[in-house]
Formats: structure tokens, sequence, C-alpha cells
């Protein structure tokens, strides 16, 4: 899949009903290939206001 493609397809993948206000988040990736999935998650949790969101990938793709 290309970037884009990608980009599209995760698109609103992400919500959440919680307040995560002064929350710490971390996302755990297995992979990271164009960061799609990661951008998309934190900013899901935007709007609930975490203190600070934190992705950390096991493996990156080239």
């Amino acid at each position: 899949m290309r970037t884009f493609e990608l980009s599209a397809a995760v698109r609103g993948a992400f919500e959440s009903n919680c307040d995560w206000d002064r929350w710490r988040v971390l996302l755990l990736d297995d992979l990271l290939t164009t960061g799609a999935t990661a951008e998309e998650f934190a900013r899901g949790l935007s709007a609930n206001n975490p203190s600070e969101v934190r992705i950390v990938a096991l493996g990156r793709d080239q």
C-alpha cells in the first residue's frame, strides 16, 4: 500500500470516549511503516486532552 492509501485506510479508525485529561498514553506498535497509524491514533486521542502521547515501535520498515 502506498503512503496516501494507508493514511486514507486508517483515517477515523481511532476514537475514544474516555476522559484522558492529564493521562499519559503509550501506543505500542509492532512495525512502523509510514507512521500513518501512529499519527491517526494520536489524532483520535487529541480531542480528549491527554497530557502526553508516546509511540513505541518494535521495528521499522525500510
